[in-house]
């Protein structure tokens, strides 16, 4: 049989297909790495072990270590979906603690010097949620476009106070 014949035939593509498939079902070690470092950040939490913590989470995270609640009966966090995007690991999580802040979130796992470590700057930025709250609204600062008409009649008073201011100090 030739080589042509060989790699043409249903069974010898059947056999490819099924080796490829299984080759690439083999498991990331990365995506093991970063299951143990949420892994070893939910153990700090449960057990209030702010070193542990300090360990498990990046460079600029320490800070926020302190800030952190224990949570000695949380629930081990459920990973729905595990996805690799520019260099970090996501981690799609369900908290179904009954102290839970929020059911659902999404951890992000960054490598630091050849080590993965839970990055919480990431983390929350990933997993915020507009919240409304009762009571009183506060007022926010919204920049907006001045109009033309008001810009100009704005630069109008200030040049008519500007000569009056000139004229009294004469």
């Amino acid at each position: 049989m030739t080589r042509t014949k060989l790699l043409s035939s249903p069974c010898t593509r059947w056999s490819l297909l099924a080796l490829c498939t299984i080759s690439s079902c083999g498991a990331d070690p990365a995506l093991d790495e970063a299951r143990a470092a949420l892994r070893a950040f939910e153990t700090g939490v449960r057990s209030g072990d702010r070193d542990a913590l300090r360990r498990a989470v990046t460079s600029r995270s320490r800070e926020f270590v302190a800030n952190l609640p224990v949570r000695p009966d949380a629930e081990t966090l459920e990973i729905r979906e595990a996805r690799r995007e520019y260099g970090r690991i996501f981690f799609d999580v369900a908290d179904s603690s009954r102290d839970a802040p929020v059911a659902e979130g999404t951890f992000v796992i960054a490598k630091e010097d050849g080590t993965w470590l839970v990055d919480l700057i990431e983390t929350a930025a990933q997993s915020a949620r507009d919240v409304v709250s009762d009571g009183p609204v506060t007022p926010q600062f919204v920049p907006t476009e001045v109009p033309r008409a008001e810009l100009e009649q704005a630069i109008r008073q200030h040049e008519a106070e500007a000569r009056e201011a000139s004229i009294q100090r004469e």
